[in-house]
Parts: structure tokens; sequence; C-alpha cells
């Protein structure tokens, strides 16, 4: 699955865990999704991983304290042409 165009939504850092960014994707099939991508903040720790969250699941996720569902809503009205 290739993605077609991608948007930034939120990034955690953090002291302990992995930290994570969290983008909005659109691929050639048609489908959206929210990428999330964690990458180790320590030198010798592991590689980075990635996980997909669906739309029908965006309301149960918090992501630097709002939840993807908000997150998108905002993304989308920022990145979506306005009606006349």
């Amino acid at each position: 699955m290739s993605e077609l165009r991608y948007y930034g939504l939120a990034f955690e850092e953090h002291e302990v865990q992995d930290d994570k960014s969290f983008a909005l994707v659109f691929d050639e099939s048609g489908e959206m999704f929210v990428r999330v991508r964690y990458s180790s903040n320590k030198d010798y720790g592991s590689r980075s991983r990635e996980e997909h969250i669906y739309p029908k699941d965006f309301h149960s996720h918090i992501a630097d304290g709002k939840t993807l569902q908000a997150l998108v809503l905002d993304k989308l009205q920022e990145i979506l042409p306005k009606s006349k």
C-alpha cells in the first residue's frame, strides 16, 4: 500500500517510552487512516515501527491530549476547500 498524501497531526516526545508521531494518511486505494510511528529516543534503542489506526477507532485513541477524531476533523477543516 503506497501513501498518496499525508499530513502531520501530533508528536509526543517521551523520556522513557518511544516517541510517537501521528499523521493523517490517504493511500492510493482511497483509504484514510492515522499512521503512528514509534521511534526510540535512545541511541541504543530498537528500530522504529508503525501502526495504522482506522476511522472506526479514532475516538478511542488520544494524541497530544486530544482524540484522534478531533485532530483529524481539525486537519480536514484546514486542508479541504471551503464551501461558498
